[in-house]
């Protein structure tokens, strides 16, 4: 069934159902007030709903349906069965079916939350934190609108790749700025024209750092970070590179955000890159490899002239390195490496010949940058071969009807392996959701029940705690001090690590045999070793910082626990209640050490490995979980749109490391300057003295201090939060304990908090 077919039949279901109910257009307005946040819709925007069914927004959507007394569950059953009737276009009706699915749990999620909510703004409840569990349900509520965005696909590459153009093609406009010489400023986002929110008027948007595309339905978000809208001529002005500019505004520009009709776009979103990755404009490298951040698969344009030369296997390791498959059976899937400029003067056979060289040239630059690293993590069973990285090139020609379908049709291969995974993590994620606020309104519950006990009483038992606590917590504090005192001892022992893997990799014998073993070729030699050398040394840095970062992120969650442990709770949930929750320590308690602790980060620019500790934190147990400031440090980087949540050293530094970039452009002049004996001595030892010209040891160095540095900087923040926020939660328990509350009343709010559970059952 086509779309309009199907746009028109629903139509129909929609006004039958309206004129079942005996309801006008405008008395559906009236009644859309079902979420307690005031009404979402008017008579313009139900006519609207009831035109175009299948563009309409989700939420408004619901509330028509829920005003004529009628269900998400139904609209989406219906849908689901007339689109299952034919099959005509695969990836697309299957998508649809998919992503239907999780739209109805999302969907059916949130209307739950909102009739809590009403539960908790209409009903005055003695003896519960009412105000605090606002906060954990909008965090909640947050956290599922952030999974309703799709699945993402970023186009990088080097300028002049035809990254834009590839782009174009496949959503079927000329939207992007197209050029031979660098064209791309920004981070471009593409999305469908129905994901455009009513807080903006045209289609296209540009915002300044610190944008991520899941804010988009977040008012106050968008209007905090915009910085212009217009329509497709403003990627001009701010999309477009103009090194002459002195424009203040086009300065800050770094993602734009473009809404577009395109069938292409109902499924997944697509993410153009800068590609000028030269040595006096750090900004686009840091646009790039950030922006490989944003995304879940990554197409990488390489020209066929000088395919997967020179810079592009350094630029392509930062890509993907810490990009790795979702299922370990499968290491390639989300990756595509698209062969541009494939004209029709170039036979099949060449472009056969060419695809199967580049993986046998390039394999070990590949393994020991990429995927070596994906095997020792436990990411993939084994290393990809390279027919199975070759089978992953697709050859691209604008004018060329066969490479664009055949790049189309691999393009919704890729996507459509993706959104499987992606909605199978969504299911988990609603569910873990809605446990984790069962959980909170059995904290209340406890709460409740410890109040009906005498006065007295509830007054020796929280001084009782409190005198436990203080004779406990000094030890603790004395102990979370040394561990930041720490962070100077690992900065020498990190930086000692990365010198002598230096020292081992910058001998002439080494790197000799290095440049003898990888290439065959004295021009590709000098223009690639450069860059692989960078990526030897930034990956090997990486490593480094994350092992440590592993141990102090670890040492760091003991703490908290123990620290969990011994502030006054008067949590007594019995066994049944506790099984159904598996964050009991910290869930189960009025408060949380972890959310105080990690509130305490809110501001900083860089966390250092705080970062990698709050990502593991939010990836195991749901950043659902953290609300206030915590929630604040989670939007900051990034975690609360992702449904993977695992932040690479990219975002733990507060950007990627770029040192090498001037030293690989030298070394690329060096080699034509190179005769007689062995050309590889003779490069190995200009290589030497290129990398000690640019003083690479020193700024590795730097990077592990200012890491280091900013740990410290964190810890000690978070621990002061931490300390604060304990002693004003036991105050306020004892404020609680002297409070005389009616025991019939207080039953009446147990009522209303089982009530709300029964809601999520």
């Amino acid at each position: 069934m086509n779309k309009d077919k199907l746009n028109q039949e629903m139509s129909v279901l929609l006004i039958e159902l309206r004129e079942k109910s005996g309801l006008s257009q405008q008395e559906i307005a009236d009644r859309s007030n079902v979420y307690g946040i005031g009404t979402l819709l008017d008579q313009r925007s139900v006519s609207r709903i009831e035109k175009s069914p299948l563009s309409a927004d989700s939420t408004k959507l619901a509330a028509f349906l829920i005003a004529v007394g009628s269900k998400p569950e139904f609209y989406y059953e219906t849908l689901k069965t007339k689109t299952s009737e034919a099959k005509l276009r695969k990836f697309k009706i299957s998508y649809r079916e998919s992503n239907m699915e999780s739209s109805k749990l999302l969907e059916t999620s949130l209307v739950k939350l909102n009739e809590i909510t009403c539960i908790l703004r209409n009903n005055p409840m003695e003896g519960v934190d009412t105000n605090r569990l606002l906060d954990e349900i909008y965090n909640a509520d947050t956290a599922l609108r952030c999974l309703n965005g799709k699945t993402t696909l970023g186009v990088f590459g080097l300028f002049d790749a035809g990254k834009s153009t590839l782009l174009n093609t496949l959503v079927g406009q000329e939207l992007l700025p197209e050029k031979y010489q660098p064209a791309t400023n920004v981070v471009n986002m593409l999305m469908h024209s129905s994901d455009k929110p009513e807080t903006l008027n045209h289609n296209v948007a540009v915002f300044k750092k610190g944008f991520r595309p899941y804010m988009i339905h977040d008012k106050k978000l968008v209007e905090e970070h915009l910085l212009a809208e217009g329509d497709a001529s403003i990627l001009t002005r701010f999309g477009v590179h103009n090194y002459d500019s002195i424009d203040p505004i086009s300065k800050q520009a770094y993602i734009s955000i473009s809404f577009v009709n395109a069938d292409i776009l109902k499924n997944v979103w697509l993410l153009d890159t800068p590609g000028d990755l030269n040595s006096t404009d750090e900004d686009d490298t840091e646009k790039a490899l950030t922006g490989s951040e944003l995304v879940d698969g990554v197409i990488y344009v390489s020209s066929f002239n000088g395919y997967m030369d020179g810079g592009d296997i350094g630029f392509l390791s930062n890509i993907i390195r810490n990009k790795p498959p979702v299922a370990p059976t499968h290491p390639t899937n989300h990756l595509m490496f698209v062969l541009s400029h494939c004209h029709d003067g170039i036979k099949e056979s060449q472009y056969k010949q060419i695809k199967e060289d580049t993986f046998k040239r390039c394999s070990k630059q590949l393994n020991a940058l990429i995927f070596e690293k994906w095997l020792s993590d436990g990411c993939i069973d084994t290393l990809p071969t390279n027919s199975a990285l070759s089978d992953r090139v697709r050859p691209f020609y604008r004018e060329n009807t066969d490479y664009v379908q055949g790049l189309i049709k691999s393009v919704t291969d890729m996507a459509n392996e993706l959104i499987s995974h992606r909605e199978a993590i969504i299911s988990q994620r609603i569910t873990a959701i809605e446990t984790s606020i069962i959980a909170k309104l059995n904290t209340e519950i406890s709460k409740i029940t410890f109040f009906k006990t005498g006065t007295e009483k509830r007054i020796e038992e929280v001084n009782q705690m409190d005198a436990r606590f203080r004779q406990r917590s000094g030890e603790l504090v004395d102990r979370f001090k040394k561990l930041i005192g720490n962070c100077g001892d690992r900065v020498k022992a990190d930086q000692e690590i990365i010198s002598n893997y230096y020292d081992s990799l910058m001998q002439k014998s080494v790197l000799s045999e290095l440049i003898s073993e990888t290439y065959t070729d004295k021009k590709e030699a000098g223009e690639g070793v450069g860059n692989y050398i960078t990526q030897l040394l930034t990956g090997r840095l990486e490593k480094v910082l994350m092992s440590s970062s592993k141990d102090i992120s670890n040492e760091t969650e003991l703490l908290l626990r123990e620290w969990q442990e011994i502030v006054p709770n008067h949590t007594t949930l019995d066994a049944s209640d506790q099984s159904t929750n598996v964050h009991c320590d910290f869930a189960l308690n009025a408060f949380n050490a972890r959310a105080a602790f990690i509130g305490g980060l809110s501001g900083l620019g860089s966390l250092g490995a705080m970062s990698l500790y709050v990502s593991t934190i939010a990836s195991n147990l749901g950043a659902y979980l953290l609300v206030g400031k915590a929630a604040g440090v989670l939007t900051t980087l990034g975690i609360t749109s992702s449904v993977t949540s695992i932040t690479s050293l990219v975002a733990a530094l507060g950007g990627p490391i770029t040192i090498g970039i001037a030293i690989a452009v030298a070394i690329g002049y060096i080699v034509y300057r190179i005769t007689g004996g062995s050309w590889q001595d003779a490069l190995a030892k200009k290589v030497i003295e290129a990398f000690e010209n640019e003083d690479v040891v020193i700024k590795l160095h730097s990077e592990i201090e200012k890491f280091w540095n900013s740990t410290e900087t964190a810890m000690t923040k978070g621990l002061k939060e931490l300390t604060v926020e304990t002693d004003n939660f036991i105050e306020k328990m004892k404020e609680d304990a002297k409070t005389e509350f009616d025991p019939i009343v207080l039953d009446t709010s147990i009522e209303f908090m089982n009530t709300a559970k029964r809601i999520l059952a």
